[in-house]
């Protein structure tokens, strides 16, 4: 794991079933540590749901912004978290790469295609 960010999980049977304990340790992330501009707060705010949703889709259409800055760092954190990355720094440009092939935009339509299906 990359210095400064650490996960450890330990399973433990307990009563027939699981227990999980874990630690998580952070550095803080800083937006210049991956040559992000810094930027106020309102740059970042969100709104109403549909105003969300519509921030979201624009991130994913390729809008270069202080929010996608945001997703990137923790779509980066969520890379090292589940182990496809050993550092923010090499699981960067696999966020970058998410959002920039379209991939990203894909997998959030598949699943609001299949959260909206209706079954009988």
């Amino acid at each position: 794991m990359g210095a400064g960010f650490h996960i450890g999980v330990g399973v433990f049977p307990k009563d027939g079933g699981i227990e999980l304990q874990g630690l998580l340790t952070a550095s803080p992330m800083r937006q210049g540590q991956f040559g992000f501009k810094t930027a106020p707060l309102s740059a970042i705010s969100g709104g109403d749901v549909k105003a969300n949703a519509e921030m979201i889709w624009k991130i994913l259409e390729g809008e270069k912004s202080a929010r996608r800055d945001i997703v990137l760092m923790n779509a980066a954190a969520a890379l090292v978290a589940a182990g496809r990355a050993d550092s923010l720094k090499e699981a960067m440009p696999i966020a970058v790469e998410s959002i920039d092939s379209g991939a990203a935009k894909a997998k959030l339509a598949s699943l609001i295609e299949f959260t909206n299906r209706r079954y009988l």
